[in-house]
């Protein structure tokens, strides 16, 4: 069942005055989460990779391969200066609840099944160590549990990831470009991971708590299509947030926040809603309409609260 809402605008005044691809690329397989347990403080993962060998992409975004069939994935693969290979690839598992980020350079000399601490840095705005792994010798992987909207909004809309193993030397560090074909094939990963059932396929465990299990953005409703980069002119943004275990009692609360906006105040709150859910709902649909004189080019937020806790952030921006 959805609940519908029209955002409620604010008192506050919100008006507005890489490198070369060689070859053919053969298909990087991410990889198939056999087993994992989050155990705290540490996170302990037993991945497998199932290397497929030459395959064609289904569909191809500047330098992206796009894989939108099964399996949501996009990646790159390219040769250096000095004849070495070299990848990135990025696809969700454990059905679409966890990120993995893979890299390779057939220069890399790691032991196999090797835990590794890798850090991803994009701009130097958002930076994150993460729980990896060496898949072979020549590759490392970097798992993101759960998905974090932070680090997909920040690889979509940066211009420079910095990937670095702990411990391993400057060889075992790389630069990446990230342009506008990274944004495009970005959303049609998280198109993909939402369209095929990937997100939330499968019920979520009980928390016996009202839960957020997941939010986009898009031009349409139902968030079919999400997106984090919106015209100036886009004259209504959809949020489409799925919930779980909420009540009677259970009260939502949209936040929109305008983190970096020029001439406004950084992080005001521009409009906010509470909405009063029945204990029958499963998703939200609510949106938020242009202002009249159009949006402020800069940086947005979106905090979704339920019963007055923070649950989720998702970042947008209006160019």
């Amino acid at each position: 069942m959805h609940e519908e809402a029209l955002l409620i605008v604010s008192h506050h005044d919100f008006s507005f005055p890489c490198r070369e691809k060689t070859g053919i690329v053969r298909l990087l397989s991410l990889l198939e989460m056999k087993t994992m347990r989050i155990i705290v403080p540490l996170v302990a993962a037993v991945v497998a990779l199932a290397t497929i060998g030459a395959a064609q992409a289904e569909t191809v975004i500047g330098l992206w391969s796009v894989s939108l069939g099964k399996d949501c994935r996009i990646w790159q693969e390219w040769t250096n200066e000095d004849k070495s290979t070299a990848l990135i690839g990025i696809g969700y598992i454990d059905r679409g609840k966890s990120l993995v980020l893979a890299f390779g350079d057939s220069r890399w000399k790691l032991k196999q099944d090797e835990d590794l601490r890798i850090v991803l840095n994009v701009n130097d705005e958002w930076k994150e160590v993460f729980p990896g792994s060496a898949i072979e010798p020549t590759k490392a992987a970097a798992f993101l549990l759960p998905v974090s909207s932070a680090a997909i909004n920040a690889l979509m809309n940066g211009s420079e990831l910095l990937m670095d193993i702990e411990g391993k030397g400057e060889d075992y560090s790389y630069a990446y470009d990230l342009d506008d074909d990274t944004t495009k094939a970005i959303t049609a990963l998280d198109a993909c991971r939402f369209e095929t059932g990937e997100l939330g396929s499968d019920e979520p465990e009980p928390t016996g708590k009202p839960t957020i299990t997941g939010a986009v953005l898009s031009l349409t409703k139902g968030g079919s299509s999400p997106q984090t980069v919106f015209d100036v002119q886009t004259p209504r943004i959809h949020l489409t947030i799925q919930v779980a275990d909420v009540t009677d009692a259970t009260v939502a609360r949209i936040d929109w926040i305008a983190e970096k906006v020029e001439a406004v105040p950084s992080n005001i709150n521009i409009a906010n809603l509470k909405l009063k859910l029945k204990a029958s709902a499963q998703s939200i649909d609510s949106w938020m309409d242009k202002p009249e004189t159009g949006w402020r080019a800069g940086d947005y937020r979106v905090d979704l609260l339920i019963d007055n806790k923070p649950a989720q952030s998702l970042r947008f921006r209006i160019k």
